[in-house]
């Protein structure tokens, strides 16, 4: 029987991680590393993944009889239509929805001293319904107040106020340092006439 001898196995160790320098080695001990991992990771996922597929292959049956899939009713245009409509509130109700408006303000402490409001119908004509016409209210409010304030202040009544639209804005300040901006807030607000 032939014995290793430690000391000849080191001295050829020595002898070769010399002659290879430090990145042979690496590259000895990544291509070794390599081996071990796909003999340890991958080949067993192949075959773990070779067994499902032939397991899923035998367990494939095809249908005798081909349920037919259940479908909602279609509804009509015409009813879907209605049904949008109706979501709105009623013309009556304005006054409520102003003071929201006046109390988010309040809220974010920005002073609402004047508004331009601007009353337009839009056209019965455009839904050919004649029960169905919506009632365009423009508010347009100049605020002063934080960028924060403001901002707050917008998504506190698009938030309570589902029928409300911010049409337009635009925010100006007087100088770089100034805490305060000057906001013209556009909002429309849809609400349906009187049935």
């Amino acid at each position: 029987m032939m014995q290793i001898n430690a000391h000849y196995l080191m001295w050829m160790l020595n002898k070769a991680s010399k002659n290879l320098g430090v990145w042979g080695l690496a590259a000895i001990i990544i291509f070794f590393a390599t081996i071990f991992f796909y003999s340890s990771k991958i080949l067993p996922m192949q075959q773990e993944i070779s067994d499902l597929n032939t397991r899923l292959h035998s367990q494939v049956t095809v249908p005798s009889t081909v349920n037919p899939v259940e479908s909602k009713p279609i509804k009509n245009t015409v009813e879907e239509v209605s049904i949008f409509y109706q979501r709105f509130p009623d013309v009556a109700t304005l006054p409520n929805w102003l003071e929201a408006i006046d109390e988010a303000a309040i809220h974010e402490q920005l002073a609402l001293n004047r508004g331009d409001y601007k009353l337009n119908k839009v056209s019965k004509t455009a839904t050919n319904l004649k029960d169905n016409a919506l009632t365009r209210y423009e508010i347009m409010l100049p605020v002063k107040g934080s960028y924060i304030q403001i901002r707050k202040f917008i998504a506190t009544i698009l938030r309570q106020l589902p029928m409300l639209a911010l049409s337009d804005f635009q925010i100006t300040r007087e100088n770089v340092s100034s805490a305060t901006v000057d906001a013209n807030l556009l909002f429309v607000l849809f609400l349906k006439e009187h049935s």
